[in-house]
């Protein structure tokens, strides 16, 4: 089931933006295949926003299209959630697994990662038993298959997925399969199997934009019983464009601050432990604008030079948002960091580069980000730069002392 509601989230001094998050309830396995300790866990729900908005339909879609055999229904078969670690595919796999089993509980299913697959064609070819092994997978309603890119450089294992899916496909079964990139950009992969996984939907995932972050924030205080201030929420969803498993850790982090002062989670409390855990950054804008110019294959005085050229704008729009969110720079001044640009286009930049829904883009901006956080850790100066676990005792240490 799917909600919705219209979040206001406050993007800049004086400028509140109201954008669409919505949430789809999961039911959960007792014993879900793939891996463990899913950071989505803290809650059953999978919280989205513009970013995703292909997968709350998908989602939905997908068992109810298989609800009504031998009637023109669109079958989005095979489903293909692919995207980056963390964003919630291997969750949103186990969770459409349990709603079929909940329309279908007499249906005989297969979940399964890419490694189990491939080890246990190993073992069919060992033990000479193939024939059981593509009878057994074949006779499955529902066929998940999590983490494809197990199967790089696995060419027989791939090669025996291609002839399952086949038999699947044939019969009308469910195939649903993760991956950390789009099948057909990703070598190593068998053309006949890339063809297969094309055959359906391909359903990106991306990390949170800043009003789902603030929703799921709101959302980890209720289920926790924990208080969090609006103002302390805001700050977390506008400072920290990360995945959720992350989110979810440095929420514990500051659950356990505020617990140990017996307060809220407050903007103070916030503002305390962002600086700390920034301490020892050192990326600059300079440093923002070079790692965007060479990404979209341009020249840092092309972004700053008056170029209307859609590729620049959209580099430049890029490399202000990367430099308003990895850095306390103000609009004001990123604006003049690129060529002596009013604050509002920076402001306009910003606004831009969240709302997009270009799945190709946004895993440039989150390449980039990746990129320029590592640049940070690695460039931290001795005796400033602090891991998370430091900066909890940090923040503990000037909140209980009351140094700024």
């Amino acid at each position: 089931m799917v909600t919705r509601k219209h979040q206001t989230l406050r993007v800049d001094d004086g400028v509140d933006v109201v954008t669409d998050v919505w949430q789809i309830s999961l039911a959960t396995l007792s014993e879900p295949a793939g891996r463990s300790g899913d950071a989505f866990r803290a809650t059953d729900r999978f919280v989205g926003g513009p970013e995703n908005a292909l997968v709350r339909a998908a989602v939905q879609a997908f068992p109810e299209s298989f609800d009504h055999p031998g009637r023109s229904v669109p079958r989005y078969n095979p489903m293909v959630l692919y995207g980056p670690s963390g964003t919630g595919k291997s969750f949103l796999a186990r969770g459409m697994t349990a709603a079929w089993l909940q329309r279908r509980p007499a249906d005989p299913r297969i979940a399964t990662t890419g490694a189990d697959f491939a080890r246990a064609y190993a073992t069919a070819v060992d033990v000479d038993d193939l024939d059981g092994f593509r009878q057994r997978h074949a006779s499955a309603r529902l066929f998940v298959l999590d983490d494809l890119g197990q199967l790089i450089g696995k060419h027989p294992a791939q090669g025996a997925l291609v002839r399952i899916l086949d038999l699947l496909l044939e019969q009308d079964a469910a195939v649903v399969v993760t991956s950390a990139q789009l099948p057909a950009t990703t070598r190593q992969l068998l053309p006949a199997l890339t063809s297969r996984l094309s055959s359906g939907l391909t359903v990106p995932l991306v990390p949170p934009g800043p009003a789902t972050r603030y929703a799921l924030f709101e959302l980890l205080a209720e289920a926790r019983q924990v208080t969090l201030t609006p103002a302390a929420a805001r700050e977390l969803a506008d400072r920290l464009p990360t995945v959720v498993p992350r989110l979810l850790g440095i929420f514990l982090e500051l659950e356990f601050l505020a617990g140990h002062r017996q307060s809220a989670i407050s903007e103070p409390l916030v503002h305390a432990y962002l600086a700390r855990l920034g301490a020892g950054r050192t990326v600059t804008l300079a440093a923002i604008k070079q790692h965007v110019a060479r990404r979209f294959q341009l020249t840092v005085n092309e972004l700053n030079g008056p170029s209307r050229r859609q590729t620049v704008v959209q580099a430049r729009a890029a490399a202000m948002y990367l430099c308003r969110e990895l850095t306390s720079a103000s609009l004001l001044t990123i604006g003049r960091h690129f060529g002596g640009r009013d604050h509002t286009t920076v402001l306009h930049a910003c606004r831009k580069m969240a709302a997009a829904r270009d799945t190709t883009l946004r895993q440039v901006l989150h390449q980039l980000r990746t990129q320029l956080s590592s640049l940070e850790t690695n460039a931290r100066r001795p005796g400033r730069g602090k891991s998370v676990a430091c900066a909890s005792a940090d923040v503990d240490s000037a909140a209980i002392s009351g140094e700024p």
